[in-house]
């Protein structure tokens, strides 16, 4: 009996004539920059319900907020891509959004396979939910917590369930100014525990600072239509 093989290629019954047949692969990749957590995660004691004393982590975001996107693959090739972020410090707060920010630093890049109906439409989410943002419908709203990692979590997670929560604690001056926040570092956090497998981008070592070996020299952010670089 034929079927199709996991390379896409389709075959007959035995001693009959081979017919190909060409299957769309899709898969979404979020990466995201939690380069620096020994300055952007502080620990303070808190006291609990029952009097006692334990040790919290809280992330400042302040300081050091990082990243998270997402982008759409078709058969090795770049869709649509999401990196939700602030025009300006300013706007950060609540203002005009870019769907292109730029990543500063290294990502840890999590790859999702999708069939092709999944995927189709996630390109169709991807590219109004670009154009909410470039029309200035959809603010970027740090007080808000609409920001890269809640809205990469908003948009995927009908998409794939199982994506973990990503909150945490944040603050800063050594204090926690809210708890159940979504933000990238609390994001990688889950995946971790989870066990989530991952690649580092990018692996060239030329191309990070001589004074930051995790800081980009050239920030970048994957384009529509290129090749994922990412060797799965």
């Amino acid at each position: 009996m034929g079927g199709v093989q996991k390379n896409g290629v389709g075959n007959t019954q035995k001693d009959k004539p081979v017919s190909q047949i060409k299957t769309d692969i899709y898969y979404v990749v979020i990466m995201i920059d939690a380069s620096h957590p020994e300055n952007a995660i502080y620990k303070i004691e808190t006291v609990n319900a029952m009097g006692g004393r334990e040790d919290v982590l809280v992330h400042n975001v302040p300081k050091i907020p990082g990243h998270a996107l997402y982008y759409v693959v078709k058969n090795k090739i770049i869709e649509s891509v999401l990196s939700f972020g602030p025009t300006s410090a300013v706007s950060a707060i609540r203002g005009q959004g870019t769907p292109d920010c730029s990543m500063k630093n290294m990502c840890y890049a999590f790859k999702f396979d999708l069939n092709k109906a999944k995927g189709e439409k996630l390109v169709t989410v991807t590219e109004e939910w670009r154009q909410k943002i470039i029309s200035g419908k959809e603010k970027y709203a740090a007080i808000f917590n609409d920001t890269c990692a809640e809205t990469v979590l908003q948009i995927l997670k009908p998409f794939i369930p199982s994506l973990p929560e990503g909150r945490g604690n944040v603050g800063g001056g050594g204090i926690i100014i809210i708890s159940g926040v979504i933000t990238p570092y609390w994001l990688f956090d889950d995946f971790k525990k989870a066990g989530a497998p991952y690649k580092v981008y990018p692996i060239d070592k030329s191309r990070y600072t001589t004074e930051d070996p995790k800081k980009l020299i050239r920030e970048f952010v994957p384009a529509m239509n290129d090749l994922d670089n990412i060797k799965w």
